[in-house]
Order: C-alpha cells, then sequence, then structure tokens
C-alpha cells in the first residue's frame, strides 16, 4: 500500500502543483488586475512618451536658443546702458566741476565790483 501511495503522489505531483497555482491564481485574482492595469497604463505612458519625446526635444532646444539669444541681446543692453550711466556719471562731474568753478569766478568777479565800488566811491570824494 505504501508503493502504491508513492506512486500516485508520484503521478498528481504535477496535477497537484497545477492546482495550487490555479488557486493562487484564483484567491490574488485583483491582485493580478491591478498589476495588469498598471502595466497597460505604463505601456500607455511609454508610448505616449516615444511619441512626444521629439517634439519635446525640439521644444527644449528652441527654448534654449531662444534663452541664448535673449541673455546675449540682454547682455549688449546691459552693457550699452552702464556704457551710458558712466558717460552720463562723467558728464554730472563735469557739470558740477564747471558749476563750482563758474560759482567762483562769479565771486572773484563780485570780489572785483565791491572792490572797484569801494574805489570810485573813495575816488569820487577824493
Amino acid at each position: 500500500m505504501l508503493i502504491f501511495k508513492s506512486e500516485w503522489d508520484k503521478s498528481f505531483a504535477d496535477v497537484n502543483y497545477d492546482k495550487s497555482q490555479y488557486d493562487a491564481v484564483f484567491r490574488n485574482q485583483t491582485l493580478i488586475a491591478g498589476m495588469e492595469d498598471s502595466q497597460q497604463t505604463r505601456r500607455i505612458l511609454r508610448g505616449k512618451v516615444i511619441v512626444w519625446r521629439p517634439l519635446i526635444e525640439q521644444g527644449l532646444n528652441e527654448w534654449e536658443a531662444y534663452y541664448n539669444n535673449t541673455f546675449e541681446q540682454l547682455t549688449q543692453q546691459f552693457k550699452a546702458l552702464v556704457a551710458d550711466i558712466q558717460a552720463l556719471e562723467n558728464r554730472h562731474s563735469a557739470i558740477y566741476k564747471e558749476l563750482a568753478e563758474t560759482e567762483n569766478l562769479l565771486k572773484d568777479q563780485q570780489k572785483i565790483e565791491q572792490r572797484c565800488q569801494e574805489l570810485t566811491l573813495r575816488f569820487e570824494f577824493c
């Protein structure tokens, strides 16, 4: 009887294994369905990425070219504005210097006129 049982178990080992696999799949059917949906979603997303990748790369290249061009233009404008500011500051300094010199000349002229008036009054009464 022991030999028969052993032979019986050997013969149905594959069947029992397949049945246990079937039972495992049946018990985890919702989990397997969820994994299948996830896999399908992943495939769809990969397909979209494959389709959109050239467009995205083209857009990124266009953006980089625009950025570099705009950056270069703004850099040149900035340098021009810095040069303008420097020129205006130099002009401002020159105007203040000229103003100070003019004020000094005016004071000197006023002193000369005052001295002239003093001398005129002095010699007028002599």
